[in-house]
């Protein structure tokens, strides 16, 4: 047995948690696997059994003791560190850049850090010339780095469509004087985006980020219009046009969960209901399945367990909800 990794057991409501700090996976186990996992670096085998088996029976520790094992041959527990040796840093590249190109929003959402668009500041657009100084500092900076990332984000980022689009041009045409290529993300309300633009976007190559909070009541409440009226019929047409033009296309249908509906369980089962999700339990790329039978470690992966939780989608899209305390 070769245990590397970190793994804190606690107990939240009545409910038996264990963290594989690696990994980031968070799994629903019982009691007597949550002593097992204590045990489980410091002890061998025998000494384990013979420590529970006078209060949980052999079968039943035998049986945790397995299921133990098979999780961490899946890397979702003990999972050895990634970094195990600090290296100096040296000189700083750039590899990304989010690019605010509009500081407004044609929605109030409840939950906005940005103040609904206007940051705190004047309501205003990016204006092309800082969108290019923004591109030169990345290729600059990015050092030997053959692909760069700039993501479009706001306030409502089309609301300034023309600088997008020229934004784009120009990081393609000077990334490859260099040999740089360029990867695209834009996050979206959907109020805009229309055909035209849809087909647009998608000749840039540009990636989409689609914002849905779930169920139209819940839609509604968070995400209205400036008079408060709802956006949910308003915007779910255009996200399911954009699903069904490219169904195996890279987009992400992204909902924000808060404490007003904490049934948010619900509101996934809603993306299901439109088309728009699949019943895999993905983190990214990894596709983790515990067997029917493994009642214990119920795994439930996050890419960040304080702020944010996957629900898969189809192929390379998926929606991402972010979990307000």
């Amino acid at each position: 047995m070769d245990v590397c990794g970190q793994v804190h057991t606690f107990k939240c409501l009545d409910t038996y948690l264990a963290l594989d700090v690696e990994s980031n996976s968070l799994h629903q186990v019982d009691e007597l696997t949550a002593e097992l996992l204590r045990l489980y670096p410091k002890k061998s085998r025998p000494e384990i059994v013979a420590i529970l088996t006078p209060k949980y029976g052999q079968k039943e520790v035998t049986e945790a003791w397995e299921e133990v094992e098979a999780a961490q041959a899946e890397g979702m527990l003990f999972t050895p560190p990634l970094v195990t040796k600090w290296t100096p840093p040296g000189v700083p590249v750039l590899k990304a850049l989010c690019l605010h190109v509009a500081h407004d929003c044609n929605l109030r959402c409840r939950y906005c850090f940005g103040d609904t668009g206007e940051f705190g500041g004047p309501r205003e657009l990016m204006p092309a010339d800082v969108a290019r100084a923004a591109v030169d500092l990345l290729l600059e900076q990015s050092g030997e780095r053959p692909l760069c990332e700039i993501d479009f984000f706001g306030g409502e980022p089309l609301l300034n469509l023309p600088v997008v689009r020229e934004t784009v041009n120009y990081a393609r045409q000077e990334g490859a004087k260099r040999g740089k290529t360029f990867n695209f993300t834009l996050t979206t309300n959907c109020v805009l985006l229309t055909e035209a633009v849809r087909r647009e976007l998608t000749d840039l190559g540009i990636s989409l980020v689609l914002s849905l909070d779930g169920r139209p009541k819940v839609h509604d409440f968070m995400r209205p219009f400036a008079k408060d009226r709802g956006s949910y019929a308003r915007i779910v047409p255009n996200i399911q046009a954009a699903v069904a033009a490219d169904p195996n296309g890279d987009w992400w249908v992204r909902g924000t969960f808060t404490r007003h509906n904490k049934d948010f369980a619900l509101d996934a089962a809603h993306l299901l209901e439109l088309g728009l999700a699949e019943g895999n339990a993905t983190t990214g790329s990894r596709e983790k399945r515990r067997k029917p039978n493994s009642r214990r470690c119920a795994a439930s992966e996050a890419k960040s367990l304080l702020c944010r939780v996957n629900v898969p989608l189809t192929h390379q899209s998926q929606a991402a909800v972010a979990a307000d305390p």
